[in-house]
């Protein structure tokens, strides 16, 4: 069984959801319809698991590939944390 990690609320959270809003705005750019931080840790004073949970909403989510054309590394930035978080969380 799995063990889910509950930590105290964390003004941070706020910094890091901006963090990588702003990545995501970058990578859709126009494209971008709205973002949102959604989850736990976007309740101020919320215990939560310390996951960021965002939802970008494009206009046309079936032309994804042509969003992140030159972006490359801002993708892999992104994907490195989330691979990073999953380590971290699930394999050690």
């Amino acid at each position: 069984m799995r063990r889910v990690e509950v930590t105290p609320y964390n003004e941070q959270w706020v910094l890091m959801y901006e963090e990588e809003a702003e990545k995501l705005r970058r990578i859709f750019g126009r494209q971008l319809i709205a973002i949102h931080h959604i989850g736990s840790t976007a309740v101020p004073g919320l215990d939560a698991k310390p996951i960021i949970d965002i939802i970008p909403v494009v206009r046309d989510s079936h032309d994804i590939d042509s969003y992140i054309q030159g972006k490359e590394t801002l993708v892999k930035e992104i994907e490195q944390r989330a691979l990073e978080w999953h380590w971290k969380n699930h394999i050690s």
